[in-house]
């Protein structure tokens, strides 16, 4: 059984990955996040926290 992966956030396709052991031959699909929605979201959170320390 082969497993899609897609980006949770933008719905790029990532790749895939093979299960073995399995005779299903529905397309399943999984979801992760890539590397640039990654980056993106770690940049969003650092600059929350800056702001959060000028509140302070």
């Amino acid at each position: 059984m082969i497993y899609r992966i897609v980006c949770a956030w933008c719905g790029k396709d990532i790749g895939e990955k093979e299960f073995p052991g399995s005779n299903n031959t529905d397309e399943i699909i999984t979801h992760s996040i890539c590397e640039g929605c990654k980056a993106n979201t770690l940049a969003e959170i650092e600059l929350l926290k800056k702001g959060d320390e000028y509140e302070r």
